[in-house]
């Protein structure tokens, strides 16, 4: 998933074997920085990412903690008003008992 950032660079967050790498391009996505590890963790699944209307970044993943991989637990939400640099409590959706 990719949000553009407030500088006009854009930040991609890729779900992967290894869980959550990232990457950023600074020429529109023509080119990309070497992928790293996220310090959002997360397992093997689905997560959300984007920017809201009030220009906060929402995500959205399992756990209810940003740098611990819980597995496919809680369903949970954070908003960053720093370009995810830092996130808010974590807000519970939904269980999952999957």
């Amino acid at each position: 998933m990719i949000v553009e950032r407030r500088d006009g660079s854009l930040w991609m967050l890729a779900r992967t074997g290894n869980g959550i790498m990232e990457s950023t391009s600074d020429d529109g996505g023509r080119t990309w920085s070497p992928p790293t590890p996220s310090k959002i963790k997360h397992p093997v699944a689905r997560f959300h990412v984007r920017r809201l209307a009030s220009g906060r970044i929402l995500l959205v993943k399992h756990g209810e903690a940003i740098d611990r991989h819980e597995g496919r637990s809680q369903l949970t939400a954070w908003l960053s008003d720093d370009e995810g640099k830092t996130w808010s409590a974590p807000v519970r959706l939904i269980d999952w008992w999957g």
